[in-house]
């Protein structure tokens, strides 16, 4: 015997899922902006052993907790303009190695990715709050989520192309040849 899905039933079903989830997600931001709390709360791992070294509990302000990351990465409370920010990061890099040399650029650039990855643990944290959660809101996390990707890409590259010198790296740019300059 077969049987055959309802896909229309299933897919209003879905909708309504996922309504009543971003309503409850709205209610409870509501509750927590009015009792003054503008900061996401910040819990432990039950676990100790745990490779998070935090997570935000289901109260969390996405908005506030991006605002947060995005500060601690570019010194703004908002996503960056990707060709002003990766043209700036290049010309960052070039004129850092021409007035310092490489070996002191190492030790910025290698500070920077461990601030970049430690912002994209955060990052998927909440993505997958979100996902599991509030389903509006997981393509708009998994986007932000994607862009410091990226930023981390960007400098990890740079580091890797300065194994085999300066020259290379500024090659690789004019001939568009690095990797964040085929998506931004």
């Amino acid at each position: 015997m077969i049987c055959f899905r309802n896909l229309e039933a299933e897919r209003a079903k879905s909708c309504r899922r996922t309504q009543r989830a971003a309503r409850k997600a709205k209610k409870e931001a509501a509750k927590v902006a009015q009792a003054g709390k503008a900061e996401p709360k910040v819990s432990k791992p039950n676990n100790p052993k745990s490779p998070m070294k935090k997570y935000y509990s289901s109260k969390v302000i996405f908005g506030e907790a991006k605002k947060e990351i995005w500060q601690q990465l570019t010194q703004f409370c908002s996503e960056p303009h990707w060709e002003l920010y990766f043209s700036g990061r290049y010309k960052a890099h070039i004129e850092g190695v021409h007035e310092h040399g490489w070996d002191i650029i190492l030790p910025i650039i290698e500070e920077r990715i461990n601030l970049l990855e430690e912002c994209q643990q955060k990052a998927r944290e909440l993505l997958n709050i979100a996902l599991s959660r509030v389903y509006a809101k997981g393509k708009n996390m998994a986007i932000f989520s994607r862009d410091i990707g990226a930023m981390l890409a960007c400098e990890d590259e740079f580091k890797i192309l300065m194994g085999t010198g300066l020259e290379l790296y500024i090659t690789m740019h004019r001939e568009k040849g690095l990797g964040w300059q085929a998506y931004y």
